[in-house]
């Protein structure tokens, strides 16, 4: 079975090890024609995202990634 999506991947942002870039390069490099970058929120577990600016500053990073990437839809 051929994967053409991952709509589930975590950064360094929460529980991943990979910058977003590295991530959608990754997906890129694998033929995927789609990836969703899907970090956890905040919970007081000690993983997620610390708080509402940061979910900001990622939304701003991806939005700056995405047109580096035109082979694959950034979600």
């Amino acid at each position: 079975m051929k994967l053409f999506a991952d709509c589930h991947t975590h950064t360094k942002y929460s529980d991943g090890r990979g910058t977003p870039a590295e991530n959608i390069r990754a997906a890129a490099g694998r033929g995927l024609s789609a990836v969703a970058l899907t970090d956890h929120g905040p919970k007081g577990i000690g993983i997620g995202v610390v708080g509402p600016e940061t979910f900001l500053e990622i939304k701003e990073e991806v939005a700056g990634l995405a047109p580096q990437f035109p082979e694959i839809k950034v979600l």
